[in-house]
């Protein structure tokens, strides 16, 4: 696996330098004006990668890590909607006991047990078995 990160994070860095090559150059500061100076759409997305480059490739060096962050962004959407839907939480006991029932309802989920003793255990904090 560290070999296939290494041959991923050069063909990585062999494609942002041709990348690099291919951005709309940079328009010069107007005399007077403050600030930064605008960049494009596409400047701004390469100077991301090539700052974030650990962070993109992750996935290649450890197994566990997964491709995108889909399943965290899911994970988070109910609580968002609960939010706007109520407003918000009435205490913080009661979006305390929200996020716990939540939590167990999608960990028993992905680990495949049944929906019927899902929402006691966190009611009651029993943990997964």
């Amino acid at each position: 696996m560290w070999i296939l990160g290494r041959l991923l994070q050069k063909r990585y860095r062999n494609i942002l330098t041709r990348g690099a090559k291919q951005l709309p150059p940079i328009q010069l500061r107007q005399n007077g004006k403050r600030g930064r100076v605008a960049k494009s759409d596409a400047h701004n997305l390469w100077e991301r990668l090539k700052k974030h480059e650990t962070a993109v490739l992750l996935f290649a060096r450890l197994s566990h890590v997964p491709f995108t962050n889909n399943r965290a962004e899911r994970d988070l959407r109910m609580s968002k909607v609960k939010q706007k839907v109520s407003g918000c939480f009435r205490t913080r006991k009661y979006a305390e006991a929200y996020c716990r029932i939540s939590s167990y309802h999608a960990d028993h989920g992905k680990s495949g047990i049944q929906s019927a003793g899902r929402h006691s255990n966190g009611l009651f904090g029993t943990a997964l078995r």
